[in-house]
């Protein structure tokens, strides 16, 4: 077993992984505006240069409105490789629409990364997965979960504290002016990415009910925490968003956050009561319903590589994303 598993561990609930033996491309896209229809519009314009884009594999799209009142509409799509992402990014229609002076108001945006296999996970709560890459490959039941530090465990590259921040803490956040401006920010390496998604269509109508009226309140309070307390948490930014198509193997809401480490990310997961909830209400949840649950839970942790992660902003205000507390440059 790996080298956190308490003795003799065996789970209260069953958890699947995905085989994937190769590297995971994950980019987010998105316009950002202080008009619903002004973002609609956009975010059309930018899914139609997505379509049919040489190796990718899928986009799935959510949407938020920001703490400046903004919408953001967002295309999360993951890749055959990163080259392919790459070739997208610098073909003239995509490069000349990211680049372009657009209507006042309107922003655009992209963070876009790769990890190889020893730098991410991948857990859910079912078996058959239609979000994220592991609509792409099988799953199996892994024992590895349900501890402090299973996270870490499923990370080859993590063992004995790998992965490791070049940062100790976030810096104050900068006041820099960024609309009008087009912006790439230089990033240090092993920033940590986390897509957690929340799915309850697929559940019973009791089990939803529950769901919606004490669990998920519950998770809310936490990801609020992480929103409103960055240089505490050393969370970047935690987004949470909505989800634009319904089924009920899909995840109707989600967190896209970025942390300075791994190792921040499980401070708040071990350490805080924010967390400490969060697992307490899953595990009243849990046995609520005799461990056998079917509401969607799941998510994707990614260690980036220095120089394998991308940040650009156009016309986007300073809170956005990585210009919220890292120093920005002109494209």
């Amino acid at each position: 077993m790996a080298k956190l598993t308490p003795p003799n561990w065996e789970p209260p609930y069953p958890a699947y992984v995905s085989d994937i033996g190769e590297t995971l491309t994950v980019s987010l896209t998105a316009v950002q505006a202080s008009d619903r229809a002004v973002a609609a519009e956009s975010f059309t314009a930018l899914t139609g240069l997505l379509d049919g884009a040489a190796g990718l594999l899928h986009s799935e799209q959510v949407r938020f409105v920001d703490g400046q009142g903004c919408h953001n509409d967002v295309a999360i799509s993951y890749w055959a490789e990163a080259g392919d992402l790459a070739r997208w990014r610098s073909s003239p229609t995509v490069a000349a629409f990211l680049g372009a002076e657009h209507r006042p108001g309107l922003g655009l945006w992209l963070e876009a990364m790769s990890a190889p296999r020893d730098h991410f996970e991948i857990n859910n709560s079912t078996l058959a997965i239609d979000w994220g890459v592991s609509r792409h490959h099988g799953t199996r039941e892994d024992p590895v979960h349900g501890y402090y530090g299973a996270m870490r465990d499923r990370i080859a590259a993590a063992e004995d504290g790998g992965l490791a921040s070049p940062l100790g803490r976030l810096g104050r956040p900068r006041q820099a002016e960024t609309l009008g401006r087009h912006l790439r920010v230089p990033l240090p390496a092993n920033l940590c990415f986390i897509r957690t998604v929340q799915g309850w269509l697929g559940a019973s109508d009791e089990e939803r009910d529950y769901f919606l009226e004490n669990t998920y309140p519950v998770y809310q309070a936490g990801v609020t925490f992480l929103q409103d307390h960055p240089l505490e948490t050393n969370c970047i930014t935690a987004r949470l968003v909505h989800d634009v198509a319904e089924g009920p193997g899909l995840p109707q809401s989600e967190t896209l956050a970025w942390f300075l480490s791994l190792n921040d990310l499980e401070n708040w997961v071990w350490n805080h009561p924010t967390h400490a909830s969060i697992f307490n209400a899953m595990g009243d949840h849990a046995a609520r319903f005799n461990w056998d649950i079917s509401v969607l839970l799941g998510h994707e942790v990614l260690v980036v590589p220095e120089g394998a992660l991308q940040a650009e902003y156009h016309n986007c205000h300073n809170s956005t994303g990585f210009l919220r507390f890292f120093e920005a440059r002109e494209i």
